[in-house]
């Protein structure tokens, strides 16, 4: 059971390249600790090894030793911890590939946007976008003056309006709202003949807004959302004034 239990588990967002960059950025450039310490912490970072490093990073700081990859071996040396951090080799890999002209705050950025958990499914209730519904019946066209606007539904495996005519001039705005509330039910819209392309996660409204040319334009979902995933498209009718 502990076996099953542990291949359900997810594995957390994380990046080890960035993480490998910052370690070896304040060996550089010692200075750079307070920019990494302003922005992220040990707990931060993904990899037990990483962690140690730059724990042990802070603390000879503190002590006001300057960090240099032989310092740094010796102190990791002395405290028993070398081979967990994977050795001299390791730390000395630490160095390679940093870049001439780092900058560290931005990597540390990067390990901290991993840490923040995406939201997976808008509730319903807390959608207060103005133009969402959450009913087929309630998708449909108005129009004031030149101003078109459509309220879209996206759901397993349709568009409604499956397909809309609007004029030539017209400028239009395309809400769509993914009325699913199931995780990883998203649903792309494009239209890529006005360059448009957006993914809308479950219980979200996006809007896009263009100018109508005249023609017909193909939109489609461009996430694949199910078996039936080809059949979501239809047609942007563009007549002439």
């Amino acid at each position: 059971m502990e076996l099953d239990l542990m291949f359900l588990k997810k594995t957390p967002p994380h990046s080890l390249e960035a993480e490998r960059t910052v370690l070896g950025g304040i060996l550089v450039q010692n200075q750079a600790l307070n920019t990494v310490l302003a922005t992220i912490s040990p707990e931060d970072l993904y990899k037990d090894a990483h962690r140690i490093v730059l724990e042990r990073i802070v603390a000879l700081v503190d002590k006001g030793i300057a960090v240099d990859l032989l310092a740094l071996t010796e102190d990791l040396q002395r405290s028993g911890l070398l081979e967990e951090v994977g050795g001299a080799s390791y730390l000395a890999s630490l160095l390679d590939g940093v870049p001439r002209n780092l900058n560290v705050e931005y990597y540390a950025q990067i390990i901290k946007a991993d840490k923040v958990k995406p939201i997976e499914v808008y509730p319903k209730e807390e959608n207060k976008h103005p133009l969402a519904i959450w009913d087929v019946a309630d998708a449909g066209i108005t129009r004031q003056g030149n101003r078109v606007t459509v309220k879209m539904v996206a759901v397993r495996s349709s568009f409604t309006p499956m397909n809309f005519e609007v004029q030539e001039g017209d400028i239009v705005t395309v809400a769509v709202t993914n009325i699913e509330q199931t995780t990883d039910e998203l649903h792309g819209f494009g239209l890529l003949d006005y360059n448009i392309n957006i993914v809308v996660d479950p219980g979200e409204t996006k809007t896009v807004t263009f100018t109508a040319r005249k023609g017909v334009y193909p939109y489609y979902c461009t996430n694949f959302c199910s078996a039936l995933h080809q059949e979501m498209q239809s047609y942007l009718i563009v007549k002439p004034r």
